[in-house]
């Protein structure tokens, strides 16, 4: 399977942003399971309000949205729009440099090599060094190798970043099909982790692989969902009529850095109805209705019989 990334900080500072634009609460309505999903996940990211990581705008002036994504690295291929339609976009960029710098190295795994990072403990009491901590024992697939033991691990790696580590966790279960999927996943990951190190003696070592992904996630679930209230600034509810995000991660033995990047077309007027496909392929009754006569002038009942090209109208 395809590999997968995620922000739902990102996406929250975007919708946070419209709203504020908007003037209005952020009293998001969902329509539908995913919707719903994120709603309920949202209270949980609002500390992400102020990281100097996340940067905003929003603007009804669709060139400044393009040139503002292209001035920070990102083509979001947003589409036109003009007021009172407005759009927003997200960002989150976070560099992180390992405290102890890593080996840049190459290994051969089923007959491919590739680039990796390898990195040794110093000693058994720095706690600037990577540091191993185990996983439940019912959650089989999440596999590691510590010398020559197999034991459900994960390794956590502290940067330079105030407060920040970053985890990691060989997954040998079904790959993660969607941005909730991926999220759960690691939640449920970070519960059952225990924050307690494992004795790491001096010499551990420790050896992950470089990494240079870039992905478009899938958000166009958040279409339609909507902030009923009508908008000073727009007239109408706020409503989401496109969404993207694109995320990067590249990794190699100085640290990582993660960024993602969310674009929405919020929809200023009134909501446009959903997109309907409606296909006649059965028998049908036509009638033809005239203003102002109460009964209709025509009627009919037509077969398939009758489905063929009449070649003219005379």
């Amino acid at each position: 399977m395809p590999s997968s990334a995620a922000s739902i900080h990102s996406l929250t500072a975007a919708l946070r942003k419209a709203a504020a634009y908007a003037r209005v609460p952020e009293n998001w309505r969902p329509a539908g399971p995913q919707q719903q999903a994120l709603v309920g996940i949202l209270p949980h990211h609002a500390d992400g309000a102020g990281l100097p990581e996340i940067d905003s705008i929003a603007t009804p002036i669709h060139g400044d949205l393009v040139q503002w994504f292209a001035q920070r690295g990102w083509n979001m291929n947003i589409s036109p729009y003009n007021p009172p339609d407005f759009g927003v976009g997200a960002i989150l960029d976070v560099l992180s440099l390992w405290v102890h710098p890593g080996e840049a190295k190459q290994k051969i795994w089923d007959g491919r090599v590739y680039d990796v990072v390898s990195m040794r403990r110093t000693s058994p009491q720095e706690r600037c060094e990577f540091a191993f901590h185990r996983l439940p024992p019912d959650q089989q697939p999440h596999i590691s190798q510590r010398g020559n033991t197999p034991e459900n691990l994960a390794v956590s790696l502290p940067t330079r970043n105030p407060g920040e580590t970053i985890c990691m966790a060989m997954w040998r279960g079904s790959a993660p099909t969607s941005i909730f999927d991926l999220y759960n996943t690691v939640q449920n990951l970070r519960i059952g982790m225990d924050r307690n190190q494992l004795p790491t003696p001096t010499g551990r070592v420790l050896t992950f692989p470089m990494v240079d992904l870039a992905v478009d996630t899938d958000i166009s679930w958040l279409c339609q969902m909507q902030i009923p209230q009508r908008s000073p600034v727009t007239g109408g509810p706020v409503i989401i009529g496109e969404a993207k995000q694109k995320n990067r991660l590249r990794m190699n033995h100085t640290g990582a850095h993660a960024e993602s990047a969310t674009a929405l077309l919020l929809l200023g007027g009134m909501a446009p109805a959903p997109p309907t496909h409606l296909v006649i392929d059965h028998p049908f009754l036509f009638w033809i209705e005239r203003q102002n006569v109460a009964q209709p002038l025509f009627y009919a009942y037509v077969d398939r019989s009758e489905w063929k090209n009449p070649g003219s109208l005379g």
